[in-house]
C-alpha cells in the first residue's frame, strides 16, 4: 500500500512538473511594411496628369505624380512610434492637361491600384494577406474625347482606389480585425 502511494505522488508530481514548463513567448509585432503599386497606360501622360494619394507612416495622405507607366513605394510604420496604420488606401486621380494632345476622337484610360501589407516581427517580415489587393483594383475604359471632362468630373478623378478602414490589433501588435475593404 505504501508502495502504490509513493508511485502515485512520483506520477502526480511528474504531470505536474511538465505543466509547469514555461511557454514560448509569442513574438510581439515590431511594425509593418505597406507596399503600395499603381500601373496606368503611359499614353494617358499626353493628355493627363496622374497621381496617388496613398496612406504615409503618420496615416496621413501623401501624394505622388506618375511620370511612367508604374509606380511603387514601400511605408515602414513602427510599432514603437506607435505607427501601426488603422486605415490604409491608394488612390489613383486623373485631371486633364492644361494643354493636352489628342491623336484621335476617342482616348484609353487605364489604371490600377494594389497593396500589400508585411508584419515585421523580430527582424523578420511575414507577408500578410489580411488586408491585401493582390488582384489590382482599376478600370479599363475607352472615352470619346468630348465626353472626357464630364468623365473627369463624374468620377471626381478617381480611376483606381483601394482602402482598408478600421484595422484593429491585439496586445502584441497582431492583427486582430483586419477592417473592411473596397
Amino acid at each position: 500500500m505504501i508502495m502504490s502511494i509513493a508511485l502515485l505522488s512520483t506520477s502526480f508530481a511528474s504531470c505536474s512538473d511538465e505543466n509547469d514548463e514555461p511557454k514560448d513567448p509569442q513574438p510581439e509585432v515590431q511594425g509593418m511594411l505597406v507596399t503600395y503599386k499603381a500601373q496606368i497606360d503611359p499614353a494617358m501622360l499626353d493628355f493627363l496628369d496622374v497621381t496617388v494619394e496613398y496612406t504615409d507612416y503618420n496615416g496621413q495622405t501623401a501624394t505622388a505624380t506618375l511620370d511612367g507607366g508604374e509606380w511603387e513605394q514601400s511605408v515602414a510604420f513602427s510599432r514603437e512610434k506607435g505607427e501601426l496604420p488603422t486605415d490604409l488606401s491608394a488612390v489613383v486621380k486623373i485631371a486633364k492637361k492644361q494643354s493636352p494632345v489628342f491623336t484621335g476622337n476617342s482616348v484609353h484610360i487605364e489604371g490600377k491600384v494594389e497593396f500589400q501589407s508585411y508584419t515585421i516581427m523580430d527582424d523578420e517580415t511575414v507577408f500578410h494577406n489580411g488586408f491585401s489587393s493582390i488582384t489590382p483594383v482599376g478600370k479599363n475604359l475607352t472615352i470619346a474625347v468630348d465626353k472626357l471632362d464630364a468623365f473627369i468630373a463624374g468620377s471626381d478623378g478617381i480611376i483606381a482606389s483601394h482602402k482598408v478602414s478600421n484595422i484593429k490589433y491585439d496586445e502584441n501588435g497582431n492583427v486582430a480585425v483586419s477592417g473592411s475593404g473596397k
